[in-house]
């Protein structure tokens, strides 16, 4: 300030006063006053001579970043100063400038979505990097590798960091070798390194608090706070993020987009549903204003999750559809593929519903992903497809390995032994036989899936002496979405038409029970569990047809299921119900003498005093 007030009172030095203007503009700038930093680089470039070239290009990219930082509109009003910023660097040989220059325009593209575009510009700045240094061009090589992550290329990453901590070290720039450890952080959190990535993190941390940069501060906390997440240290994620907000203060702004979706992800870990939707449709408000396209694809796909531990289908697949329609239209086709491994609900919903189908098979066959969806169903014949392709029963040599491969999606979740896989499929076979026939199944299982599939990858995993199916493996079996149904029809206490449709849905997929014409003993064991839920379905429907006084559906289902399970007498109260309330008073009379005759016949048993009662009060009434 002093040095701006005298060169100002100078009628030469006009090339001293515009770099004291822009020094200053810096400093404020780095204390997050964007709006006072742009009036002093507007004013520096306002007075700088033609001759002060260096200057000027770097008041102009500084102008830009400044437009990138406040986002929304002021994107696009960037770009025509980097363009005139990169001309001067180019022509004059300002290679470190260029650099600069080039990192904020990727910058730019990135806050515009464009992870390409920003991708390209990061590639030539990091081999400029790599030979012109230039005081904290750390950054440069953190935010390129943060794009080559962003685009799936983990070993690129690596090798940008590496040559920016040999570039930084030898120069010894503080504050850019802790941007290169910050990098680092996020490499190792990406490749599950946790512990090393707090390492990183936190001693790039204690770099920033000394420098007293707030915006990198909340950058390493913000890591934190994921790092803590994926250890379940969650009471520390807690701390971190609360120190994040006392920070930050406003939770309405554009660069608070980040921080919210951060927040949502560990409410969600700590399983607080709702409130991660809270916190995502606040911040999908933001993003949607300041049009934050690489934050409005996670916030969707966030949403998604949520709306299907939620159970509400139809805002699930809109929040789906919208992150498949701007991945598709961005280019995040590693990023959409990454949310495919890590939610295995989502691939079988997009094929169920035909969301982006080409564009779907085009990315899993472009990035080449090892990523597969099956599709079986248990009830009725035993029927599967993997990535829709149909396997018929021609194809399998033994119903053995077929039932094997079925004993495995039924217990997708687990690892099972191996003597357990030969107790269920061949209980009396030795345990030599029974080991030799169980390796031929296997074999013949991942055969089938080489010339049915012609994909590289594996269906069934082992090691140790267990075995399970490939954690790659998306799976939609027609006993789940059952029990799914039968779940959320339980837990609902909306006496409404979705759920009289959903409990019908759940009906009719149970067709004629689990795996016709198969019987072995786990079979058995599901066949009558699932029969189980089968009649509670039914007892839920006849329930809510009484209380919607739908009473003549009450009627036909309360007989369907007598006629499964005859001397289950709440059954037989439910029809005497229906009857009564439909005035058909003959036809009560003669089920509740039918069930007498019955009861009498088999077990010298009188009906239950509870129907009896209810018959009396029926017909006395």
């Amino acid at each position: 300030m002093r040095a701006v007030k005298l060169l100002k009172a100078k009628k030469t030095g006009r090339k001293k006063y515009a770099d004291a203007l822009y020094r200053l503009g810096g400093i404020v700038l780095n204390q997050g006053k964007y709006n006072a930093a742009k009036r002093w680089f507007k004013e520096a470039l306002r007075v700088c001579p033609k001759s002060g070239s260096l200057t000027r290009a770097s008041i102009l990219n500084s102008i830009a970043s400044i437009y990138n930082a406040l986002g929304g509109k002021n994107i696009h009003l960037a770009e025509p100063y980097l363009k005139k910023a990169l001309d001067i660097a180019q022509r004059r040989k300002y290679r470190d400038l260029e650099a600069s220059i080039l990192n904020n325009w990727a910058q730019n593209k990135m806050k515009m979505g464009d992870l390409n575009d920003a991708y390209a510009k990061h590639a030539k700045m990091v081999e400029l990097l790599k030979h012109y240094y230039s005081p904290g061009c750390g950054a440069g090589f953190y935010n390129a590798a943060r794009t080559s992550l962003l685009l799936g290329y983990q070993k690129e990453a690596r090798s940008i960091l590496d040559a920016g901590i040999k570039m930084t070290s030898a120069y010894n720039d503080l504050l850019s070798m802790a941007r290169v450890w910050e990098g680092y952080a996020m490499v190792y959190r990406e490749l599950g390194d946790q512990k090393k990535a707090l390492q990183l993190g936190t001693k790039a941390l204690e770099i920033y608090e000394k420098l007293g940069i707030t915006s990198l501060v909340l950058s390493a906390f913000k890591k934190m706070v994921l790092i803590y997440m994926m250890s379940f240290e969650y009471a520390e994620a807690e701390r971190v993020l609360a120190g994040i907000w006392e920070i930050k203060g406003n939770r309405h702004e554009p660069g608070s987009v980040d921080l919210l979706i951060t927040e949502a992800q560990l409410r969600r870990a700590q399983n607080k549903i709702a409130d991660a939707e809270d916190v995502l449709l606040d911040a999908l408000k933001l993003a949607e204003r300041f049009k934050q396209y690489l934050n409005l694809f996670t916030i969707y796909s966030d949403l998604a999750s949520v709306y299907h531990m939620e159970g509400r289908d139809e805002k699930m697949i809109a929040a789906l559809e919208k992150a498949v329609a701007i991945s598709r239209e961005k280019g995040y086709d590693y990023l959409l593929c990454r949310n495919l491994q890590k939610e295995k609900w989502m691939l079988p919903v997009l094929h169920r519903t035909g969301i982006q189908k080409r564009y779907l098979a085009a990315v899993l066959a472009k990035t080449g992903i090892d990523m597969h969806w099956i599709q079986a169903t248990l009830f009725g014949v035993p029927s599967i497809s993997i990535d829709n392709n149909e396997i018929s029963d021609t194809v399998w040599r033994t119903v053995k390995s077929k039932k094997l491969f079925f004993y495995l999606l039924a217990h997708k979740n687990e690892k099972i032994s191996q003597d357990a896989l030969i107790d269920a499929l061949w209980h009396d076979a030795t345990s030599k036989s029974g080991s030799d026939s169980l390796r031929k199944a296997i074999q013949h299982i991942r055969q089938i899936f080489g010339r049915q599939i012609k994909k590289k990858g594996e269906l069934i995993t082992s090691g140790k002496g267990m075995y399970s199916l490939s954690s790659n493996i998306s799976i939609q079996l027609d006993t789940e979405d059952f029990q799914n149904i039968v779940n959320k029809c339980k837990m609902s206490h909306q006496q409404n038409d979705d759920c009289e449709y959903e409990l019908k849905k759940a009906i009719a997929m149970h067709k004629k029970g689990f795996a016709v014409g198969w019987y072995d003993t786990w079979v058995e064991d599901m066949r009558t569990y699932y029969k189980g839920l089968y009649e509670e379905s039914m007892a839920m429907l006849v329930d809510l047809l009484q209380r919607k006084k739908k009473f003549k559906d009450a009627v036909t289902w309360c007989r369907k299921l007598v006629g499964i399970d005859y001397y289950n007498e709440a059954y037989h109260r439910s029809l005497m119900k229906a009857y009564a309330a439909l005035g058909r008073h003959k036809e009560l009379a003669k089920a509740y003498r039918d069930l007498e005759q019955v009861l009498q016949k088999e077990f010298s048993a009188q009906p239950q005093q509870e129907t009896a009662d209810l018959f009396n009060s029926l017909t006395h009434s």
